[in-house]
């Protein structure tokens, strides 16, 4: 990804400062101020229903939807982006969209949507800053067999890692960056809905994974992708509150990376309500009737969607962080475990060397006794009866 020298809160105004004077400047056909949001945005009535907005790209006010036309161009392979523009990345992106990435963005300011700033190389640092924004849920429909299916676009992809479809995933309005002659990265680079680092992003993922070919973390997950060239629409909308609750190898609970009480759970769950989500991770050690328990508790509380998943070796051992005094406890718990599945026999074993011990002094015992009785019969024939010891004048 390109080094950007801009660091800092500083910078990122920065680029948006600069983005909006060239998007106002540029006297593009749909030029609407990229920093445009929020209802003064909308129009006066707000229409039911998908409007057009720019070829490819509708608005449902009402549903504070963007709605963006595409199609199907991959379905195997290793992924660097989910979409991306016409004549671009196809090579590397399951959708291409059929509009142009500047409308994409125009058309999620209009509906409020606060763009932060996509992954960048910080030089200070050294180390890439995730991109940032506000957060969105993504879904992809599509009909097939006369039949329309909606599911999050996370269920058309698939983690190398952990060998199964990705957990919920923090997408970001990251805004992309503005060129010298009017442009946005995304309208040269195709950038619309990144997985990897792209410093051009429009629509990035909250957290950093290289774009390297050899640490690309996802691939096409090419049974729930429909065949190439169906046409589908991506969905985009405002992120629902997302809970996120771990449970450790000991059972421990924490809320937010804090140490919590079942009660907290439910509280936290009931709060959220029918309009937030909750994400259960939990120490693969954790039983699966645990696991199922409190799934159960969090729905019963009110949550809409509760998604379970086994954290990675890393994230359990973070969240578990055991104390040497844990560590210890469970060291004299394994030794008395031990000590008490032997008991039975090593108590045999000693009753049985008792034993032997016992047998064997008891035939020592005998023998010295009848050598002592042979002595005496013996010494008793051969000199008769004992002589007196003499006195010394």
């Amino acid at each position: 990804m390109t080094q950007l020298q801009t660091t800092g809160q500083g910078g990122r105004m920065l680029t948006a400062a600069l983005l909006a004077a060239v998007m106002l400047l540029s006297g593009a056909r749909a030029a609407v101020p990229v920093a445009t949001r929020g209802a003064a945005s909308a129009p006066a009535s707000q229409p039911a229903g998908a409007v057009a907005y720019q070829p490819g790209v509708s608005i449902d006010w009402s549903a504070r939807q963007v709605l963006i036309a595409g199609e199907v161009v991959l379905r195997s392979g290793d992924l660097e982006l989910f979409a991306c523009a016409a004549g671009t990345k196809e090579h590397e992106s399951i959708v291409r969209v059929h509009a142009r990435p500047l409308h994409i963005y125009q058309a999620l300011g209009l509906l409020g949507f606060e763009p932060g700033h996509p992954p960048y190389y910080d030089n200070i640092l050294k180390q890439v800053v995730p991109g940032t924004g506000e957060r969105l849920e993504i879904s992809v429909r599509w009909t097939e067999d006369g039949r329309t299916q909606t599911v999050p676009i996370q269920q058309w992809m698939y983690d190398k890692q952990r060998k199964a479809a990705p957990g919920p995933i923090d997408w970001v309005f990251a805004g992309s960056v503005p060129t010298e002659d009017g442009q946005i990265f995304a309208d040269l680079e195709g950038t619309v809905l990144c997985v990897v680092d792209f410093d051009g992003a429009i629509i990035a993922v909250g957290a950093s994974h290289s774009a390297s070919n050899a640490d690309l973390w996802l691939a096409a997950n090419t049974e729930r992708i429909p065949p190439a060239a169906t046409p589908v629409t991506l969905i985009v909308e405002a992120a629902r509150l997302r809970l996120v609750f771990h449970v450790d190898r000991f059972g421990r609970l924490q809320l937010s990376g804090q140490p919590a009480s079942l009660r907290q759970f439910i509280e936290a769950a009931r709060q959220g309500g029918d309009k937030a989500t909750g994400v259960l991770q939990y120490d693969p050690a954790v039983p699966d009737i645990r696991v199922r328990e409190l799934a159960a508790a969090l729905r019963q509380a009110g949550l809409s969607e509760v998604s379970s998943e086994p954290m990675a070796a890393a994230g359990a051992a973070a969240a578990t962080q055991r104390t040497q005094v844990e560590e210890e406890g469970l060291a004299i718990l394994q030794t008395l475990a031990d000590i008490s599945r032997q008991l039975p026999s090593a108590l045999d074993a000693l009753a049985r060397s008792a034993r032997d011990k016992y047998r064997t002094l008891s035939e020592r015992a005998a023998a010295a006794g009848q050598a002592a009785a042979g002595a005496a019969r013996a010494f008793g024939s051969g000199q008769g009866p004992a002589t007196q010891p003499r006195v010394m004048p």
